[in-house]
């Protein structure tokens, strides 16, 4: 008679969620054993290192490849950093669980930060998720798991809901769902969450079993936080008033996710946007409806219908503020000239014939234009003059001049390496002296929205090259890049820029 194996509650809660992913309705992200593998995020902190150990556990039961990363934000010092990583990577070697480092270079967050115009740790966010999908697509993982717990979720839920969030922002903090800012080939990848409903106590318990070391964020206690702010001063005063408050508040997320899904099936069902999920962003894929039908829906479901194509277009992308979509939220009857009734935010709405039609458009960070910070591996739409890809490679390769292709020594790059639009005075040095971008885009031609569009390469140094290629004519590079005409590049490491148009 065999006996069932005892854990600890904290691995039967994860073992219960990845049972359940396995008799999920979306059998294609099922569990399947020996051929899935799930990519643990692991900072080094409690949560981080708990979820890592409960993993390691139940994939020796449930027979998953496990996996963890590990990626350094350059946020702290030098010192901190290295004992973060070597805590991680000695957990892993003890447990026997591939470990993956990565990078972010010198001054990336602080760069998105100004750019996106949000604070450190959204900037920080954006790009940690972004290299996760790319640590993931290395090691193989169809799924990211990261240590949110329930303490997360009600903290989560109470800032949303002093925001003023709507349904979805109430919900919370979903258990399961796509990687959020996975760009290209990584749009298929999912991020999920076995700790959600563990709360921060039984970690503790859990963390004083195992005996383990763990890292402490400084910045946990830091009251500058908003959310260390809802932790430490309201969560106990919320405590005093109403002792029953967690267990309320986790119900109501859930009945909220449960409205949200509603208003989604619904929306979807009175108003479906036609011509299927798109393969990848920057597909050049265009969602239709039907106008009247559109406009025919209360606010409510015309706000979810719009958010149902944004996230088929960019999956994972970040969620549209309400603030943008209320004009078309509550506009009157659908227009009598054809036109464009929304843009920004990564999309555009446009009437034609009475459909509308909704793109993946150039992606709005700033004032005026784009502006995108290139990691390793960047692939975005500019508006609908083709799509620019950046590879980073350590291999020799020969340049199309004819597909829009450049090579970059990136040992002569000072990142971070910027994409934007042209800006009022800028200039390139070229190997015949300084010339003004205004003037080139002047001389090949281009109207005022080729113009708009033309993408400027530039790093902490200055403008690196001004990309031409997707109109017709030829880029024009500075001194620091290499030969488009070398027939093979000798650098150690070259940033590969093609700009394909459409």
């Amino acid at each position: 008679m065999s006996s069932t194996p005892s854990h600890h509650p904290v691995v039967d809660h994860v073992l219960a969620f990845l049972r359940h992913l396995s008799t999920s309705e979306k059998p294609q992200f099922g569990l399947r054993g020996a051929d899935l593998s799930i990519l643990a995020a692991v900072s080094g902190g409690r949560d981080s290192v708990a979820l890592l150990h409960a993993l390691a556990q139940a994939s020796g039961e449930l027979g998953f490849r496990l996996a963890a990363v590990h990626i350094n934000h350059q946020l702290r010092a030098a010192g901190e950093h290295r004992r973060e990583a070597q805590l991680v990577r000695a957990a892993c070697g003890a447990l026997g669980v591939p470990f993956l480092y990565r990078e972010l270079s010198d001054g990336a967050v602080p760069a998105v930060a100004s750019q996106a115009r949000c604070g450190p740790e959204a900037a920080a966010r954006r790009l940690r998720y972004r290299e996760l999908a790319a640590a993931a697509v290395e090691s193989g993982a169809a799924f990211v798991a990261t240590g949110h717990h329930a303490g997360d979720q009600l903290e989560t839920c109470l800032q949303r809901f002093l925001r003023g969030s709507g349904l979805r922002g109430l919900a919370g903090i979903p258990a399961r769902g796509r990687l959020p800012f996975a760009e290209g080939s990584t749009v298929g990848l999912e991020v999920i969450r076995p700790l959600l409903s563990v709360t921060p106590e039984l970690l503790d318990e859990f963390i004083a079993e195992l005996g383990v070391e763990y890292a402490e964020d400084e910045s946990n206690y830091s009251l500058r936080y908003t959310r260390n702010r809802i932790r430490r001063e309201l969560l106990p005063l919320l405590a005093d008033l109403q002792p029953g408050f967690r267990s309320a508040v986790s119900a109501a997320a859930g009945r909220y996710g449960e409205l949200a899904g509603f208003v989604r099936s619904e929306a979807e069902a009175r108003c479906p946007w036609d011509s299927g999920t798109p393969q990848s962003v920057g597909s050049g894929a265009v969602l239709s409806c039907d106008a009247a039908a559109f406009y025919s829906l209360p606010p409510p479901l015309r706000r979810e219908s719009i958010l149902s194509a944004y996230e088929r277009l960019v999956p994972g992308g970040e969620e549209l503020p309400y603030r943008f979509l209320e004009p078309l939220v509550r506009a009157g009857a659908s227009p009598k000239k054809d036109g464009t009734v929304l843009r920004g935010h990564g999309i555009r709405i446009r009437l034609r014939r009475r459909r509308l039609f909704c793109v993946h458009d150039v992606v709005l960070t700033a004032k005026k234009g784009y502006v995108f910070v290139v990691l390793k591996d960047t692939c975005v739409p500019i508006g609908a003059a083709g799509l620019l890809r950046i590879c980073a490679t350590a291999e020799g390769c020969r340049p199309d001049a004819s597909r829009g292709e450049v090579l970059i020594d990136r040992a002569a790059v000072h990142e971070p390496l910027l994409v934007r639009t042209r800006r009022h005075g800028d200039r390139i040095l070229t190997r015949c002296g300084a010339r003004k971008v205004k003037n080139i885009c002047s001389e090949w031609g281009l109207d005022e929205e080729q113009k708009a569009l033309v993408p400027i390469l530039e790093d902490r140094e200055g403008v690196l090259a001004v990309i031409g290629a997707p109109f017709g004519r030829p880029a024009v590079l500075s001194a620091r890049a290499e030969n488009p005409n070398a027939p093979t590049s000798s650098s150690a490491e070259v940033f590969q820029i093609t700009f394909d148009g459409v």
